[in-house]
């Protein structure tokens, strides 16, 4: 059975001459008949990343992809991972997927460019072939030759940005995605008596839960879910999807959703923007993290509390709801300070 991964690895020369708003192509590569670049950028203060394909509309696959860029030698690494459908999906052609804000321009200058160079590399697993596409891809054998990249793929650089949210005038927030129609689908998942139509290949492969929820239930057409809000089951497969990650009124309503369902990469997404973005009080992100055993934002939360003061903003009133880390280690705390 032919393994569809591989890895592209590039090294940007001369990337701090490039004018901002300018993409950055790396050569153009083949691997199972597709061909596959990365683009990088700067562009409203941020470094950009982007992974692209040259699908058609009758084309569509589902790819997980990690970027990640090095420092000097090699010994700081940052990786971003996603899943998105590349190609034909809800009748749109969506063949570049990546990150708006990579990361912060500052840092990125200072810490990841060596000599004006960047070191990269992009690790890629094909998913899926949606077996409803009107077009399959066929996936050829490994190829070592270097093609040389599309010239459209300059003239389309303003089509390769990430989604930005989008905000109705009520300050509401919009669906991205969406999941009733059948297209490209094999499920109904019933929440709430609200149906999202889903992959169950594309799913089982994001979690285990839905793995074995699929293989117990193999020749139903629908499948009910329960002790769901479809709000955050929408959200929760947007972000599946490829779509981008939560903000301060989803990140909470996710998290559930995928800890519920047991889907590492959305709870690593959520984590992420708690410890980058939000701007939630320390004792939420706490809580937060006591409930759904995110270490990493444990962790820095109670690096950040110095004071009595600051232990007491971030207690609850019974103490036995506590995560018994979290308590713990603000029992450490009180023991430094008294």
């Amino acid at each position: 059975m032919l393994k569809k991964e591989f890895l592209m690895k590039q090294l940007f020369e001369s990337f701090d001459n490039i004018p901002e708003d300018i993409g950055y192509y790396c050569e153009n590569k083949d691997h199972f008949g597709i061909k596959w670049s990365i683009l990088i950028k700067k562009r409203h203060g941020h470094f950009q990343a982007f992974l692209v394909t040259n699908l058609t509309k009758s084309q569509s696959i589902s790819v997980e992809f990690t970027i990640r860029i090095y420092s000097k030698n090699r010994e700081k690494c940052l990786e971003r991972t996603n899943t998105s459908v590349f190609g034909s999906f809800n009748n749109e052609l969506h063949n570049d997927w990546g990150w708006k804000r990579f990361l912060d321009w500052e840092t990125f200058e200072k810490e990841y460019l060596n000599n004006g160079n960047l070191d990269s590399e992009v690790d890629v697993k094909i998913l899926e072939t949606p077996e409803k596409s009107e077009k399959k891809v066929h996936f050829e054998e490994e190829s070592e030759t270097d093609l040389e990249i599309d010239e459209d793929l300059e003239q389309r650089e303003e089509e390769i940005d990430e989604p930005e949210i989008v905000e109705n005038s009520e300050n509401e927030r919009k669906i991205r995605r969406n999941f009733e129609e059948k297209q490209f689908s094999d499920v109904a998942l019933l929440v709430d008596e609200q149906k999202f139509y889903v992959s169950k290949l594309f799913l089982s492969s994001q979690s285990p839960y839905f793995a074995n929820l699929f293989s117990e239930n193999s020749g139903k057409s629908e499948i009910k879910l329960s002790n769901s809000i479809p709000q955050n089951f929408q959200y929760f497969l947007e972000i599946l999807y490829g779509e981008p990650g939560p903000d301060e009124e989803t990140v909470e309503g996710i998290l559930s959703i995928a800890d519920m369902y047991n889907t590492p990469t959305i709870i690593k997404k959520c984590e992420e923007y708690l410890l980058e973005k939000s701007t939630k009080s320390m004792k939420d992100k706490l809580e937060m993290a006591g409930k759904y055993k995110l270490d990493a934002l444990r962790k820095s939360c109670v690096s950040r509390i110095r004071t009595v003061s600051d232990i007491r903003s971030v207690a609850l009133k019974n103490p036995r709801e506590m995560d018994h880390l979290i308590l713990a280690a603000l029992f450490q705390k009180i023991l430094t300070l008294v």
